[in-house]
């Protein structure tokens, strides 16, 4: 089982893989037989909706009937054949093991000759996908939170203490939150055809970015024109909340104190397209709550966002230095720490609203012009 997955399942896998939703009904093939949309005609003609019904008494013979029959009367009627015994309540039934189980009527009768049988080794099979769940969990799942969203980031290689710069702490969660983007690192490059990909919208070394229906492409691309080396891929979903990263290896992973969480030069370019669907953006300012009010620093390189920032450390709480995420909420802007900072490391995960936006311009001394 591959847990980066699991979260949008609705049941557990039964012996096709498919999602098997024990404990909602007595009708034990009831849902499989509602959600299905297969079929299974044997070598002498049998047909039912499932390879592994090996009941004969579950297969309709199609020499004596039409495809039609079988598909409209004879499968659906099977909804009621097997009703949860007490057998099944006594054991697969109440089992806290069941959301790591492959068990399902199917596999019963195989096994046992019983559609509500027990499958021992099934049992022991679930313990272990449990412990592997729950190392997966442990060693390659980590979540953090900035501007109010929540990032899962789930990666094939294992995390470790020195996976991320120390400046993700302050950003780094317990677990999921409503607003989620999740992303998982691959440590191989996917065979690539580019014209695959749909319409190129954007090329400029070291990206190019390509559209298709509902999914964008992101190529990380050398600067040369006959250049044709993949640096590095990336697939999201058409709001960017999604999304899977190929690196060549696991190199730069394994080496650790990295500045990003999606491998990039800056999670700006994940972020900023999130941010828009939320009524959010980033400012290239720096950020203080001082009292709980939230003053915006706003200016171009060397106009003293970090000069100032570093004059009222002891005034507040620095937020950044460098970049500020500004989101509109229902009860108005509030401006939110990221942690992609300059020359002063001092940042935090926190918010506050907006109070004033500050216009940096150098001088020989310090004062306030209102505008």
């Amino acid at each position: 089982p591959d847990p980066a997955e699991d979260d949008e399942e609705t049941g557990v896998e039964g012996l096709c893989g498919q999602p098997t939703a024990f404990g909602e009904s007595n009708r034990l093939f009831a849902s499989c037989i509602a959600e299905g949309r297969d079929f299974h005609i044997d070598s002498c003609g049998g047909m039912t909706f499932c390879p592994f019904v090996k009941d004969p008494s579950f297969r309709f013979d199609l020499s004596t009937g039409s495809f039609r029959e079988a598909w409209e009367e004879f499968i659906p009627s099977l909804s009621d054949r097997v009703m949860a015994d007490r057998e099944y309540e006594l054991n697969c039934g109440r089992c806290e093991k069941r959301g790591d189980c492959r068990w399902c009527p199917a596999y019963a009768y195989l096994e046992e000759g019983r559609h509500s049988a027990k499958v021992a080794y099934l049992c022991d099979l679930a313990d272990e996908v449990r412990v592997y769940r729950e190392d997966w969990q442990r060693l390659h799942r980590r979540y953090f939170r900035i501007a109010g969203i929540t990032i899962r980031v789930d990666s094939d290689l294992p995390f470790t203490e020195t996976t991320f710069d120390p400046k993700f702490v302050k950003f780094q969660t317990d677990g999921p939150s409503q607003e989620m983007i999740s992303l998982r690192h691959h440590f191989f490059l996917p065979s690539i055809n580019r014209d695959d990909l749909g319409e190129e919208v954007y090329r400029q070394p070291p990206w190019a970015i390509y559209h298709k229906d509902r999914s964008w492409f992101y190529l990380g691309i050398g600067p040369g024109r006959r250049d044709r080396t993949i640096r590095c891929a990336a697939e999201f979903n058409e709001g960017h909340t999604r999304g899977r990263i190929f690196n060549p290896s696991g190199a730069l992973f394994r080496q650790g104190n990295l500045h990003a969480l999606t491998m990039f030069p800056s999670d700006q370019i994940l972020l900023a397209r999130a941010l828009a669907d939320r009524q959010a953006c980033f400012f290239h300012a720096a950020g203080m709550d001082i009292g709980g009010k939230g003053l915006l620093l706003v200016g171009h390189s060397d106009a003293g966002k970090t000069t100032a920032a570093r004059m009222l450390q002891g005034k507040g709480e620095v937020l950044c230095d460098d970049r500020i995420v500004v989101r509109r909420h229902t009860e108005g802007f509030r401006i939110h720490g990221t942690w992609s900072h300059g020359d002063l490391a001092d940042v935090s995960a926190g918010s506050a609203p907006l109070s004033a936006i500050l216009f940096l311009r150098k001088a020989q001394a310090n004062r306030l012009a209102p505008l």
